[in-house]
């Protein structure tokens, strides 16, 4: 390498070639550092293909030196700047440099830019980074500090060294393949253009006069690893005994950034990757009482770099032992207290499907079960108790000895009994209606104007009738209705049965009276001496009184025989009311009524005139 940069330096003649020269050089310089990686990994390869194949393990790297694209001065340190900066960009006896006086310290020279390709997965081991540098004279210049920049950001720990710098150009060391510098380091933190190194010096003596500090040139090795492969671990599910299948279990596997982490078990076998070096544990997830588990060595521990360990889980099936017996007792009650007629006989028992008989023992393992019935004659209401719920459930225990009451009372029929007026004012209250029972003791049900069984009604027939009611009500037929039908005025009512029975009233109205009173109009017709009628206006307030009008004894029929008042009295000028004569236009006498007479003959007055010169009056029969 030293014989190729001498090479350059022959032909660095003008500043355009020493540009050219930095450029080619900078080149020549990583291509052995690539080769030498290369040839590293070739021999590794060959190892791999004469001893056959072994576990994939990590495998060591470096890229460089590589030198800068970028250089300048960061004056966050020092007061002095450094001068042609770039010249530091390869080895050529072109230096940057500062000129320092006496305990001055330079700005950084800060080199970036690097251009490194490091693969995105690998790991950062160390950087290497390798300063050309002199001094102007002996005993005179020191690093003053020497860091790296991250992100652009100088950073990290200060690799200056304590001893002056020689007189004629040398690499000084700084960092390691193992040193990351205090830093935490990512391929992308390296492959950055801001990642580099910063370079300040310091003239650390009063000796002499001002001294010049030289860098000819920076670069830098980064040294790298592949990350560590994960291992595999690969887990097994034997199922010894019983019917249960290896899926049926649940494996977690633990730690390491296992995946997968939670999977079924299965026969052939699970893979599941584990990070190297990380510690693992296989647990399975409750198998149940009747399987016993145990783990193979390998279930736990930690993961070998691109190791390959087997885990065994193996569940042993224990028959639990048979289960003790329980006792259900089923317990039939049937209450006739309404006049049914079933027996306990006539229904069918269940303890779930099985079919039992009142009273009984049933033996049954510990667990749930539903007691039922079925079949029965209708009009029954059941209850469940004892040892059940509502709806008939129970839980055995082992031991355990249960009575499940289920009872059958029959339910009273109802009978309703409605009665109904058509016409006339009478109320329905004045009739009393009554269904009387077939019983041994008579059930009797009644009311007025209606009646209505109360819950006591036994089952039976019964012949329904009512109390004689208002006169002139003629009664129709009884009618039912609901679960049973009458025949005539009886009906038969079996437990649980309802029904409305309605009779019908209609008012029919006695004969007319024939008419046992009459009535007899008296009537004025005043006639001019033209013979046309007239109101008398021509000789007003003049009164004709007729005076009394009295019964003929013979024909009379219960009136006594007496004259009827008051007076007939007509005065002028008449107020014509009615129309007596046929030949007349519209009315032409006012008339007096006397009603409520009894039938027979009457008599009447001679009229009486109070003033005056009249003809005789004429009477009915006089008129022409």
């Amino acid at each position: 390498m030293r014989k190729y940069i001498d090479l350059q330096k022959k032909k660095a003649k003008t500043q355009k070639s020493k540009v050219k020269t930095a450029r080619f050089v900078r080149k020549a310089v990583r291509k052995p550092a690539v080769k030498k990686t290369a040839a590293v990994v070739g021999i590794f390869a060959l190892l791999i293909s004469s001893f056959g194949a072994f576990p994939q393990v990590t495998l060591a790297a470096s890229i460089g030196p590589n030198s800068a694209d970028t250089f300048g001065n960061d004056s966050s340190i020092g007061t002095e700047s450094w001068s042609d900066t770039s010249d530091a960009q390869s080895s050529n006896n072109d230096w940057s440099e500062v000129d320092l006086g006496d305990n001055q310290v330079s700005k950084y020279l800060k080199a970036t830019d690097f251009d490194f390709a490091i693969p995105g997965d690998a790991i950062i081991d160390g950087i290497v980074v390798e300063v050309e540098k002199k001094a102007e004279g002996t005993n005179r210049i020191k690093d003053y500090s020497v860091k790296m920049v991250q992100g652009g950001t100088i950073s990290g720990d200060n690799k200056a060294t304590s001893s002056f710098w020689a007189a004629s150009d040398f690499y000084e060391t700084y960092g390691s393949a193992t040193d990351t510098w205090g830093l935490t380091w990512t391929p992308s933190d390296i492959n950055a253009t801001n990642f580099g190194v910063a370079f300040s010096a310091k003239k650390d003596t009063t000796a002499g006069s001002d001294t010049d500090a030289r860098v000819d040139h920076i670069r830098i090795t980064v040294h790298y690893s592949d990350p560590p492969q994960p291992g595999v671990l690969h887990v097994i599910k034997v199922v010894d005994g019983g019917d249960a299948d290896a899926s049926e279990f649940t494996i977690d596997v633990t730690g390491g950034n296992a995946s997968p982490s939670q999977f079924a078990g299965s026969a052939a076998g699970t893979d599941v990757t584990i990070d190297a070096g990380a510690s693992f544990d296989v647990v399975e997830q409750d198998p149940g009482a009747d399987y016993a588990a145990s783990y193979s060595t390998d279930c736990s521990g930690t993961m070998p770099e691109a190791g390959e360990l087997t885990c065994t889980i193996t569940n042993t099936f224990v028959p639990p032992p048979p289960p003790e017996k329980a006792i259900v007792i089923v317990t039939k009650i049937v209450s006739n207290d309404n006049g049914g007629g079933a027996v306990i006989g006539s229904f069918d028992l269940f303890v779930d499907a099985t079919q039992v008989s009142s009273g009984d023992q049933t033996e049954v393992d510990p667990g749930s079960y539903v007691i039922s019935e079925s079949g029965g004659p209708d009009g029954y209401a059941s209850t469940i108790g004892g040892d059940c719920d509502g709806n008939g459930n129970v839980t055995a225990e082992a031991d355990g000895i249960y009575e499940c009451v289920i009872t059958n009372d029959d339910i009273a029929p109802s009978l309703t009994l409605v009665k109904e007026v058509v016409g006339g004012d009478a109320p329905a209250l004045d009739w009393t209606l009554t269904a009387t029972g077939d019983q041994d003791v008579p059930t009797i049900l009644s009311g007025e104007g209606s009646a209505s069984s109360d819950g006591t009604l036994q089952a039976g027939t019964y012949t329904l009738s009512e109390s004689a009611g208002p006169a002139n009500y003629v009664p129709g037929s009884w009618s039912c209705e609901g679960d049973a039908e009458n025949v005539g005025d009886q009906i038969t009512l079996n437990v649980g049965q309802s029904a409305t029975c309605t009779i019908t009233n209609t008012f029919v109205p006695p004969q007319e009276q024939e008419e046992t009173l009459g009535s007899i109009t008296v009537c004025k017709i005043i006639i001019d001496q033209d013979g046309n009628i007239t109101d008398g206006s021509e000789q007003s307030d003049v009164t004709f009184t007729i005076p009394w009008l009295t019964p003929d004894p013979e024909t009379s029929q219960g009136a006594p025989v007496q004259e009827i008042d008051p007076d007939a009295t007509f005065t002028t000028t008449l107020d014509l009311d009615t129309q007596i004569l046929g030949d007349s236009e519209g009315e032409d006498a006012q008339c007096v009524v006397y009603e409520d007479l009894a039938l027979g003959g009457y008599y009447y007055g001679e009229e009486q005139i109070s003033s005056g010169s009249w003809e005789n009056p004429m009477y009915n029969d006089q008129f022409e």
